[in-house]
């Protein structure tokens, strides 16, 4: 370790623990008055002398300690500074910058010896930044104060980063202000990463919103247990949604469709894929309603199936229409059969009609004739 020379006040301890080292054993020794104070007078002069050099002396060394161990750390911290990724600034209690680390230098394009002196904010301000959050950062630095705020800065080469600013305040000894540390860690990535998921939340909101508007929606777990159904689903079916959640999907079953239907079904979402396709089920009224449906499962990160979303389209009139159509042709081909005459269906929006086999021959088309059906 360097020696280091003796100051004033150490010489001036010396002084005043050798002449109490004096007085001691003069006092010790003399049985006289000695320039007009007894010996326990001198005694005692002599051994509070000697206790204030000797505490003197011990204060000087537990400073001159702590002192050295202040200085073992900030070596330290200065070489984690130079050696540390992220950018670091020092800053005196003006504000201005006195020192910055390489990762500095490299991430902002600007050298030591061309920002010592100024403020940050001359070289790092974007046009760009929250001017809420530059205001923060001000205040913080008026009132000697530490910080951690997300800010945007604009290097040499001109692009806009995102950094969190890590500020803290220096101070002395006695607790004055001395300067300011700042550590800038990148987060430019993750900033704008969130960024776009919450462009993405409110683009999928706004989906919902319109599904939710114009689709029968119901969303289940993965063991397809109702979790969740719009208005519209409640509409339909004529449950409430208190009295959907947690049920699964047999309390609407009609009995339509075949058990295996249901298992095709399963059998394919189970494997992640989406299945499409007409579903009968009957409302607590005791209705039959038919839906278009299309249940997408919905993964993970894993790939692991998390739940099922169903959305529907009501296609019940068409449906309806198409039994009713069913019936008709029936109930016509067992009237034509029993009277023995022919039977014409026309159908609604211009489709080819529909007769039977003694049609033809009756018009005459069966040999050759050009018979008209109106």
């Amino acid at each position: 370790m360097k020696r280091v020379p003796f100051r004033v006040d150490q010489w001036i301890a010396a002084a005043v623990f050798a002449v109490g080292g004096l007085m001691v054993p003069i006092g010790l020794a003399g049985g006289q008055r000695i320039y007009g104070f007894s010996s326990e007078v001198v005694v005692a002069v002599g051994l509070v002398l000697i206790l204030c050099s000797a505490g003197h002396w011990w204060t000087m060394v537990r400073t001159r300690r702590m002192t050295e161990a202040l200085m073992a750390q900030f070596r330290v911290m200065a070489s984690v500074a130079r050696d540390t990724g992220s950018p670091v600034l020092v800053m005196n209690k003006d504000r201005q910058i006195e020192w910055c680390n390489a990762a500095f230098s490299k991430e902002t394009g600007y050298t030591l010896e061309e920002i010592r002196g100024h403020t940050p904010g001359r070289w790092l301000r974007s046009p760009e930044a929250d001017p809420v959050t530059v205001e923060r950062v001000r205040e913080a630095l008026r009132r000697h104060e530490d910080i951690d705020v997300e800010l945007m800065h604009r290097y040499r080469d001109g692009r806009d980063r995102w950094v969190r600013l890590i500020g803290s305040a220096q101070r002395d000894e006695h607790d004055r202000f001395i300067g300011f540390a700042a550590v800038l860690v990148d987060i430019d990535v993750q900033v704008r990463t969130r960024a776009s998921l919450r462009r993405a939340l409110r683009d999928n909101n706004a989906l919902m919103l319109v599904l939710d508007e114009y689709l029968i929606v119901a969303e289940t777990d993965r063991k397809g247990q109702i979790a969740r159904v719009n208005h519209r689903f409640e509409e339909i079916s004529g449950y409430t949604e208190a009295e959907l959640v947690g049920q699964n999907f047999s309390l609407v079953r009609s009995g339509w469709h075949p058990d295996v239907f249901w298992k095709e079904m399963w059998a394919r979402i189970g494997q992640g894929l989406p299945w499409q396709g007409e579903i009968c089920n009957r409302s607590k009224q005791g209705r039959l309603y038919w839906t278009q449906t299309l249940v997408a499962p919905h993964l993970n990160q894993h790939g692991q199936i998390e739940k099922f979303v169903a959305l529907q389209i009501d296609i019940s009139a068409h449906r309806l229409a198409q039994i009713d159509l069913g019936k008709s042709q029936t109930l016509l081909k067992r009237t034509s059969e029993l009277a023995g005459v022919g039977g014409v269906v026309r159908h609604h929006g211009g489709q080819q009609p529909v007769h039977d086999t003694r049609v033809p021959r009756i018009v005459g088309r069966g040999r050759g004739g050009t018979g008209v059906v109106c």
